[in-house]
């Protein structure tokens, strides 16, 4: 997966010109994922933003949470409920 992540940034700055690269994010806590897109940046000479480990978090986590909150005020879906990534978090329509 790092191969092919790397290959399609530098497929963009290749395309487009780029000039300055960020990675975040989940992704961005891998190790071999920054080594390689640093080596990569650096080869291609683009300028990189690379957030510390600490920063690069995942949504899971504050999908978890806010699941969690919901769980311990009794609320509960049903069987029939259909995913919609675009519903928000404090709205309670179903």
């Amino acid at each position: 997966m790092v191969d092919v992540l790397v290959r399609k940034v530098e497929w963009a700055i290749v395309k487009n010109g780029i000039k300055r690269v960020t990675l975040a994010g989940g992704v961005a806590a891998n190790s071999a994922l920054r080594m390689r897109i640093k080596e990569m940046a650096a080869d291609k000479e683009v300028e990189l933003y690379l957030p510390s480990r600490d920063l690069c978090t995942d949504n899971a986590a504050m999908i978890a949470a806010a699941g969690y909150h919901h769980f311990i005020a009794g609320e509960r879906a049903g069987i029939d409920l259909n995913p919609k990534a675009y519903l928000p978090l404090g709205n309670k329509q179903r």
